[in-house]
């Protein structure tokens, strides 16, 4: 027992160290808009269509920033995404110094994504990775059938042709989050 408890302290004490990651649990996430660009002058176009009800994740995030600042000579950072996990990004803020690599989720407690992204820009051809994060509030003083606020917490690639693009900001659109249903 008391070689169990050890190495549940030492996991713990490595998980806490490493960061927040996407704790996957069975949801469904849907919806879109447009987000200021990364330093750019347009806006960049994102969907997300993300099911981890099933026992395999599916789910696919479409994404387009042709005006990113250090992407605009291949013209802009554009992708597919499939969903690896989505969830709860959870676990202590991410530390700096972090020697265990980049975590998953830089927003604790706010719905989370993981994806393997491939790049649809002919211009820059590869895949890599994709972390988002975001939060969808209700706002009933706007006006009009779309009454929520969502907070792009970050989109943050990872590897490939896109490696270190990060982009965040208030989205004009929705993204919900659905409870799974039995079926």
């Amino acid at each position: 027992m008391k070689r169990a408890t050890g190495m549940l302290a030492l996991l713990a004490s490595t998980l806490l160290a490493a960061g927040c990651s996407v704790v996957g649990l069975p949801t469904r996430m849907t919806g879109g808009g447009t987000l200021p660009s990364a330093g750019g002058a347009q806006k960049a176009v994102v969907t997300v269509n993300a099911d981890t009800c099933a026992s395999a994740p599916k789910g696919r995030i479409t994404y387009a920033d042709r005006s990113a600042v250090d992407f605009e000579k291949v013209g802009g950072v554009l992708f597919r995404a499939d969903v690896v996990k989505a969830g709860l990004c959870a676990g202590p803020p991410p530390d700096p110094n972090n020697i265990f690599g980049p975590p998953e989720c830089n927003c604790p407690l706010s719905p989370a994504l993981v994806a393997d992204y491939t790049s649809t820009n002919p211009a820059a051809p590869g895949s890599g990775k994709l972390y988002a994060c975001f939060t969808a509030i209700k706002d009933d003083t706007k006006q009009g059938s779309d009454k929520h606020i969502v907070r792009v917490d970050e989109v943050r690639l990872v590897g490939g042709p896109f490696d270190t693009y990060l982009n965040k900001g208030i989205m004009d659109g929705n993204i919900q989050q659905h409870a799974c249903t039995a079926g």
